[in-house]
């Protein structure tokens, strides 16, 4: 936790060293998808840069927010989200009650197993009215330079959150295991990062 939390003091910096602004605009792909009367959760939101964007295109919104770590939550806090409704939460299971219009895990899922990748979707589906959709965005393996940079990324997640995976997680499989099917798709930073909407 301590190492998480110290992580949070930095996490916009490197990701902007790395990507600029490419990763918030990655986050905001399917935004305008999302009806201004949704119920949103998002799920290892981090330091909160969907809010902002949510705050801005999708007023009065009510948003469900998780992260475990407090440092996180803090930064989170203060982005713009004045015209939002915002819930936050340190674990999935405090908001087991309620139902939700879109799911995001937006970097995120490459932090842990295929395993643990499969039970969070089961777990989201299980969240989502019948109409929900799942919004994952994260990382893929393509040209040797970016594969290299995503494995200098997971030795740097690594020395901050021991459990990381070691490698990036085969979200196509896990899909289909859970019964998910892609209905919108993008691509960024050379094929780098992937953006899929899904459905049940």
């Amino acid at each position: 936790m301590v190492r998480s939390n110290l992580l949070a003091r930095y996490y916009l910096w490197m990701e902007y060293q790395v990507f600029q602004n490419k990763l918030i605009t990655a986050r905001q792909s399917f935004f305008s998808h999302i009806r201004p009367d949704s119920r949103i959760l998002i799920v290892g939101g981090g330091i909160g840069t969907e809010l902002s964007g949510l705050n801005q295109l999708l007023p009065g919104t009510r948003v469900d927010f998780v992260d475990h770590s407090p440092s996180m939550i803090l930064r989170a806090r203060k982005q713009p989200q004045a015209y939002l409704e915002v819930g936050y939460y340190s674990t999935l299971d405090e908001i087991l009650q309620y139902r939700y219009d879109h799911i995001f895990f937006h970097f995120f899922l490459d932090l842990y197993s295929q395993t643990d990748v499969e039970c969070f979707l089961r777990k989201a589906m299980g969240l989502l009215y019948s109409h929900g959709k799942i919004s994952v965005v994260d990382f893929q393996y393509s040209s040797a330079v970016k594969n290299l940079l995503i494995r200098i990324m997971y030795l740097v997640y690594r020395s901050f959150v021991p459990t990381a995976a070691s490698c990036l997680p085969d979200f196509y499989s896990a899909y289909q295991k859970c019964g998910l099917s892609i209905e919108q798709e993008r691509q960024l930073e050379g094929r780098m990062i992937m953006a899929h909407q899904l459905k049940q």
